[in-house]
């Protein structure tokens, strides 16, 4: 589980996972936190204290961006 600071990063700030394994998202504040994964455009809108799971199929190295605050991290998928 990653976790959002009140500062819109991450805790922790890199995370490992297996190919298909879930890895959840938790906004452990009352803000409004946006993810997006790589060059996706896509975003990702977790608010209030609710999770978001995901799963990567593909191994390599994701850059993980807040899109509200800009802050980064890193999934390794191995």
């Amino acid at each position: 589980t990653v976790t959002f600071t009140t500062d819109g990063g991450f805790d922790p700030a890199e995370l490992e996972v297996g190919v298909g394994e879930l890895f959840t998202f938790k906004a452990g504040d009352d803000g409004i936190h946006a993810v997006k994964f790589g060059d996706s455009s896509d975003t990702f809108t977790i608010t209030g204290g609710l999770i978001d799971t995901f799963t990567i199929d593909a191994p390599g190295t994701y850059t993980v961006t807040e899109d509200l605050s800009g802050e980064t991290m890193t999934v390794t998928v191995v």
